[in-house]
């Protein structure tokens, strides 16, 4: 039940970076500028999200198994090298800590949701002439071919501890929308 509930509570939210992602991810003339800017601000977001979750003890070995920073960093290595250019994100705002448990987990919720779409990703940039895979589409092949039973396994963890902690929802909800809007502001 908390799975469709973070659904509704998030779908506007949702929906805008879908809308924002897309008209970047999925243009059929992607330059490779433009998407060194947009792993720049994936790097930022989820450095922000992380940093924020890690604040939260308890979680940390749960985030520690599913980090897509190194894989982020393999990314923005590979588009620094072919385009040139280094990125600022010295206008973009730092998150604060995850006040509790509950917030954290539906920050990471987020965070892993994201994985889901990268397979149709990954298919559809892989038909760029300039796109080399194994380089620069790392973060949206994080999982690979594990991404169904990785998402499984977190989905199923986070009923369970939303199962055993009721009052936590709110809070579990709290968070997701939190990473949203945080994502939504980073990709604006």
């Amino acid at each position: 039940m908390i799975l469709d509930h973070i659904k509704t509570y998030t779908a506007g939210f949702h929906e805008s970076l879908e809308v924002k992602l897309g008209a970047v991810l999925f243009k059929p003339n992607l330059l490779p500028s433009e998407y060194h800017q947009l792993i720049a601000k994936f790097y930022y977001a989820y450095s922000q999200l992380e940093h924020s979750i890690n604040a939260v003890q308890e979680i940390r070995l749960l985030l520690n198994d599913r980090t897509k920073i190194p894989l982020l960093k393999k990314d923005l290595s590979y588009m620094e090298s072919i385009t040139g250019m280094k990125l600022s994100d010295s206008d973009l705002y730092e998150l604060a800590a995850a006040e509790n448990y509950g917030i954290a987990l539906g920050m990471l919720y987020v965070m892993e949701g994201a994985t889901l779409g990268g397979k149709y990703i990954v298919g559809g940039l892989r038909k760029l002439d300039w796109m080399v895979w194994e380089e620069c589409l790392n973060f949206f092949n994080s999982y690979g071919d594990q991404r169904g039973v990785m998402w499984k396994k977190f989905t199923n963890y986070v009923m369970q501890y939303a199962e055993d902690n009721p009052r936590e929802h709110q809070q579990i909800l709290k968070g997701a929308r939190v990473a949203f809007g945080y994502m939504n502001i980073v990709f604006d």
